[in-house]
């Protein structure tokens, strides 16, 4: 990945962390790597751990930053986040969203797979 990619996603998580921060979140992880793939922000939600996929678009040329996020990668995350809790919290409920952003507008898609 090329360094401007690389500082695009940054700058997309860096706006996704403030604007789970402000809702209350608490962040416990950033790109958590793990056995088999990588959690971009890991939050708490209450006793919730909340998995958070960021994906940012600059154009929709290839299609929306929520659709970016395809049935690989959600399987991907669940299968890291359910080893990750086994270990960690093995009773804590656990949801993945997805924060899109598209140009300049970000959404937050909770409980978004």
């Amino acid at each position: 990945m090329s360094r401007r990619r690389q500082a695009i996603g940054r700058a997309g998580e860096e706006r996704a962390e403030t604007l789970l921060g402000k809702a209350g979140y608490r962040l416990l992880a950033r790109n958590l790597r793990l056995p088999g793939g990588e959690i971009d922000l890991l939050f708490l939600d209450g006793s919730t751990l909340v998995v958070v996929e960021v994906k940012r678009r600059e154009s929709s040329d290839y299609g929306s930053a929520l659709a970016a996020v395809g049935r690989s990668k959600r399987a991907t995350l669940r299968r890291i986040a359910a080893d990750y809790a086994q270990i960690v919290a093995p009773h804590a409920r656990v949801r993945f969203d997805v924060v899109a952003i598209d140009g300049e507008r970000m959404t937050h898609y909770r409980n978004a797979f």
